[in-house]
């Protein structure tokens, strides 16, 4: 399995596909495909998202079909990239090589803290909150809303300094 730890590697590798297969779900999914549209690329330019099962999930994401993984459905030798949290990789990484595909994952570190910002992430994580703080405003009245305030600092905050806004 190939590992990209670099942007300029990512870079490189998508550069020298036409187009790629995706195989992954939810948040890390999510945050792959505005890394490519960070670095200029389309979600036209994913072919199609593979998952293990379609229970629960669309038919399509941002336009991109999804599709149960089949073996047979693939070239031999397709290269397909992985977007899944990291207690799934190893799996699903060790079935598509048995199959004969070739594997290729990003690093968390890559996509987490390099492609897409920290803003990014904090911003999305706070608007998944704000939806049910809304529907139910009794029920969450106390809660503070984190503020990074751009300090840094030692400790859990990961290496942020936080500070507490009430909504």
């Amino acid at each position: 399995m190939r590992v990209i730890d670099k942007i300029e590697e990512l870079q490189n590798f998508l550069s020298e596909n036409e187009g790629i297969t995706v195989y992954g779900a939810r948040y890390n999914l999510r945050l792959f495909l505005e890394a490519l549209k960070i670095l200029g690329y389309s979600s036209g330019y994913v072919k199609e998202i593979l998952v293990t099962d379609m229970a629960g999930n669309p038919e399509y994401v941002d336009g991109i079909p999804v599709h149960a993984y089949r073996k047979e459905n693939l070239k031999a030798e397709e290269k397909i990239f992985l977007t899944l949290a990291h207690d799934y990789i190893a799996a699903v990484a060790d079935r598509l090589l048995e199959d004969g595909f070739s594997v290729v994952r990003m690093t968390e570190r890559l996509l987490n803290n390099e492609v897409v910002t920290y803003d990014y992430i904090y911003n999305d994580i706070y608007h998944m909150m704000t939806d049910f703080t809304d529907a139910f405003p009794n029920n969450s009245t106390g809660f503070n809303e984190p503020v990074y305030n751009g300090k840094s600092m030692h400790g859990a905050a990961g290496g942020r300094e936080w500070t507490k806004r009430r909504i």
